[in-house]
């Protein structure tokens, strides 16, 4: 069975009716509990491993593949890695909506089938790509997400502490080294895809949005370190904007994990408190994605105002985020 810790009531709905019972039972939870609702990609994503464990994968992904950010079907695609299924095809089990986000999880498995070499698990990424299927191009950036997700959730520091959670990850238990990425990966986690990105135009790689999760964990929280971090992973300020807002969402979400959520009074507060000890040039960055971090927890900060707040322009650039992904 996987390694994550079940609940206990979404263990017995899986037991008494199988997937779509547990499915349903967890629904029912979400919509009764802000804060469990908040942080339920990776419990979804550890009931999609379960599901997957005891009917199969290819029989369970269809059930609820946009359950909790696709966290159910990423869950279920970790699983593939270890059943005799063609996980390539799985993704051809869920409706269209949902193919994105099978990508992405089709990059988490991808993670787990190469854990010594992350840039090989990219390699497989790109052998996806179709010069003649105009879809093609999406399904490697998306897939370059999960990678770096994923790896994102296991790689440990030298000392062998492991700097984030880890809990939907399936490469080991949390407090064990499970990566040993090489000097070359570790500076330049995302470079497989970026190099990748020169050739083919119309691919924009996520491997960079996905990075914040890494980069805490061979950097810690050190705000200098984290810069520095980013600026040897990325070629231009684009990217390098990219990498930093990724580490503001993460900083920022693991203080929401583990303090509970944030009010609106509180949410500049906790943003500087994140991102503050970056150099100048890279709070703008950093706030970005820790105001969105923020912001995903509801519809109500819709009406936030952002004018006077610290880093402004971050602060309306969330938001403008969040107004679309409201529309959406």
């Amino acid at each position: 069975m996987p390694e994550g810790n079940l609940a206990p009531e979404l263990r017995d709905a899986l037991e008494r009716g199988g997937a779509a019972e547990a499915v349903l039972v967890y629904q029912r939870i979400l919509q009764n509990d802000e804060r469990r609702a908040y942080g339920c990609h990776s419990e979804a994503h550890v009931l999609g491993q379960y599901a997957a464990a005891v009917q199969g994968a290819d029989t369970v992904i269809h059930i609820a593949p946009g359950l909790c950010q696709g966290g159910f079907m990423h869950g279920v695609l970790q699983v593939a890695a270890n059943q005799e299924v063609d996980a390539g095809t799985l993704c051809a089990f869920v409706d269209t909506e949902f193919r994105d986000g099978c990508a992405h999880g089709f990059g988490h498995l991808l993670a787990v089938r190469y854990p010594e070499s992350m840039h090989a698990a990219l390699r497989r990424c790109i052998e996806f790509y179709d010069p003649e299927v105009s879809e093609s191009s999406k399904f490697v950036a998306r897939c370059g997400g999960g990678v770096a997700m994923e790896y994102g959730t296991a790689v440990a520091r030298e000392d062998g502490i492991l700097m984030v959670d880890g809990e939907h990850s399936i490469m080991g238990p949390a407090g064990e080294v499970r990566v040993d990425l090489d000097a070359g990966e570790l500076a330049r986690p995302c470079s497989v895809l970026q190099e990748f990105e020169k050739s083919v135009a119309d691919v924009k790689t996520e491997c960079l949005l996905h990075l914040g999760l890494f980069m805490l964990s061979t950097a810690g929280e050190d705000g200098p370190r984290l810069y520095a971090a980013c600026q040897r992973a990325t070629r231009d300020a684009g990217e390098l904007d990219t990498c930093l807002r990724s580490v503001g969402v993460r900083l920022v979400e693991r203080r929401i994990y583990t303090g509970g959520a944030v009010r609106a009074l509180e949410t500049e507060a906790v943003v500087r408190e994140a991102c503050g000890g970056m150099a100048p040039d890279a709070q703008s960055g950093c706030a970005a994605g820790g105001y969105q971090s923020v912001f995903t927890q509801g519809p109500e900060f819709l009406q936030f105002e952002c004018a006077g707040r610290w880093e402004p322009r971050a602060c309306r650039e969330a938001l403008q985020l969040l107004t679309i992904e409201q529309r959406q």
